[in-house]
């Protein structure tokens, strides 16, 4: 997979569906959940590979270790994402969703017809757009 596929659809998911950070209910970002929802990185994986994150209880606090742990289990998959997208690219992908902000506070302050999650998304993609030198979609 190309940066500039990973970028389409990050932006599909996030910008022009609307789908909400993926998040457990304690809080913490998850790479996808039982119910269809993905981080940015998640949305990469395959349904199978997500199916295993999701089953695996493998706690993992950076992606390089999660991408490492699993390559023995998914290697074809693991090196073409590495390979073709770079690490530094994924940790940016994993940075911009991690960091939309979420706390019910700061949401209550946009007005109502602002849909703050799907613009923080493009704002930040946008941006990574710009630094890795690819096309927005739209």
């Amino acid at each position: 997979m190309t940066r500039q596929k990973a970028l389409d659809r990050n932006w599909t998911h996030f910008v022009t569906d609307q789908h909400p950070k993926c998040m457990l209910p304690s809080g913490h970002c998850t790479y996808g959940t039982p119910d269809g929802q993905c981080c940015g990185i998640g949305i990469l994986f395959s349904p199978e590979l997500r199916g295993t994150l999701q089953n695996c209880n493998m706690p993992v606090d950076r992606l390089e270790g999660l991408l490492a742990r699993l390559a023995p289990h998914c290697l074809p998959e693991y090196l073409r994402l590495v390979q073709e997208c770079t690490m530094p690219f994924l940790l940016d992908l994993q940075a911009i969703h991690d960091n939309i902000v979420t706390d019910q506070d700061t949401l209550d302050q946009w007005p109502a017809h602002v849909q703050l999650q799907p613009f923080q998304f493009m704002l930040a993609l946008e941006r990574l757009a710009a630094r890795w030198g690819l096309v927005c979609p739209g």
